[in-house]
Formats: structure tokens, sequence, C-alpha cells
């Protein structure tokens, strides 16, 4: 017969405990005086890079400047802050397949064509060199919608909204 470890842990009583009541509290270790909570949200918001590089996948068709390849790597770092896995990016009139893990161009897609794309979790907005345009995501599903898009959501919705056909005369 094979004993109930719980039994066995009973056995021991009061000899071994996993916490100590009388253990000193543990400090909250920090970072250049931040701590995880904060540096978090400083790379939500895009205030922390971690300087990683993106790549092209050879078979992706897709060239990129250094300019690109350097707001994409910004954009990148906010997406996967964010929690994202795969995304489409939105820079400079072109639209990418782009894997947030492995920090790679896989493709493009053809968003001016009617379709459903699925297997992305986000769209980043990498900016356009020609116009003031900013970067950023839009949010994961969920997530609470931030200020900053709310221009995109009323644009939208006048496109979803029904116009009313009658008019009432006074």
């Amino acid at each position: 017969m094979i004993p109930n470890p719980l039994d066995l842990l009973s056995l021991l009583g009061g000899v071994i405990s996993a916490v100590r009541p009388d253990a000193p509290a543990r400090p909250t270790k920090t970072i250049d005086g931040a701590t995880f909570e904060q540096l978090l949200e400083q790379a939500k918001d895009g205030q922390i890079s971690s300087e990683l590089d993106v790549s092209i996948a050879a078979d992706a068709g897709v060239e990129l400047t250094g300019d690109q390849l350097a707001r994409l790597a910004v954009a990148a770092d906010e997406a996967q802050a964010r929690g994202a896995s795969r995304a489409i990016v939105l820079i400079d009139g072109m639209a990418l397949s782009f894997d947030v893990q492995s920090r790679r161009v896989t493709g493009t897609v053809p968003i001016d064509q009617a379709g459903v794309y699925q297997g992305f979790d986000t769209i980043i907005n990498a900016g356009d060199e020609t116009a003031d345009a900013k970067p950023g995501t839009l949010p994961l599903p969920g997530q609470r919608v931030t200020p900053s898009n709310e221009s995109l959501l009323n644009l939208l919705s006048d496109q979803i909204r029904p116009q009313n056909q009658f008019s009432q005369s006074a």
C-alpha cells in the first residue's frame, strides 16, 4: 500500500513550513528606480526600447529601408509588451504580416481586397514617413480602447451607422 503524500506531510507536523511567519518582507526589486509594473507600463507606452532588430523572411517578398526597419522595431517592442504574437503592420502604405515573437516580417497582407484575415491578434501602425502619423497599436481583443484610437472608431462608426433615409420637415 502506497501512503498518501498528505499523510506523510502531516507526520512532520510543524517541523517544516513553506512560509516562515517571522520572515521579513522581501523588498521589491527595482531597475533604475522603477518596479516591474512601472517598467511594463513604460514598455506598453513605447518609452522603453529593447534595441532588438527586426528581420525579413527570405520568402516574404518585401524590401524595407533602414528607417522603416527602425520604426517597425519600435512598434514591435510595443506589441510585444502588450502580449501580441502575430500582427498586421501598417507602414508607408504597406500591410505586412509580422511574427512579433521572432520579430520577423513573413509577407504582405492584401488588405485592399475583400476578405477575412485570420491568425492575427493585433494591428500595428508603424507610421507613414510622408505624413505626421504616429506609430501605435490597436487594442487586443478584450482590452479597453484608449483615447488615441477614438478618431479611428469615429471614422469606422460613420461607415457602419445606417443613414437616416427619412428627413423630418419642420
